[in-house]
């Protein structure tokens, strides 16, 4: 109960940041992907079930606020959260360089992917345009503000696994005293 409570509090509250403060502060009309350290984190940090409750949450909060069509963004975040969950209890948590680097390499791909479905296919071919004005600004963005959010995520995931530890451990006594 308490893990999906902390679920829709966390999806309502970075949807919330990313639609509006995140906004506010952007620089050059570039804000971080809020929706992509949440998603890389969490699959980082718990699995690829976690990942993919909050690819597909994103995804359909993305594209039912901005997108044309349902289905766009929950297909990418679903491949983003899907790759990134292979880095699951593979390195310490605690070490910030890889899941930093997986957030970097997942918002290129984002970027790359929406350039090339929403603006290529268009006849757009301003690649290196987008490129220095959009892609590299959102990157580095999104993977400074991932270094403060990325160590809330980790405080967050020992909260839970530290609190399902103790509900099963919990459980187990009362079904050692029905014996």
């Amino acid at each position: 109960m308490l893990k999906t409570i902390s679920r829709i509090v966390i999806i309502i509250l970075i949807t919330v940041l990313q639609t509006t403060f995140f906004q506010f502060i952007n620089i050059n009309n570039v804000s971080p992907n809020l929706f992509i350290i949440t998603i890389v984190s969490i699959s980082v940090l718990q699995g690829r079930k976690e990942g993919i409750i909050y690819s597909v949450s994103f995804g359909l909060i993305q594209d039912i606020l901005f997108g044309s069509v349902v289905g766009f963004y929950v297909l990418i975040y679903l491949a983003i959260g899907s790759l990134s969950a292979y880095l699951y209890r593979n390195f310490y948590a605690e070490s910030v360089v890889i899941p930093l680097s997986a957030i970097g390499v997942s918002s290129l791909a984002y970027n790359f992917i929406v350039y090339i479905l929403t603006y290529l296919l268009r006849g757009k071919i301003e690649f290196f345009y987008y490129l220095i004005v959009v892609i590299l600004p959102e990157i580095t963005y999104t993977v400074v503000v991932a270094v403060l959010l990325y160590r809330l995520y980790i405080v967050y995931s020992h909260f839970i696994d530290d609190y399902e530890k103790e509900k099963r451990k919990g459980d187990g006594d009362l079904y050692e005293g029905d014996l």
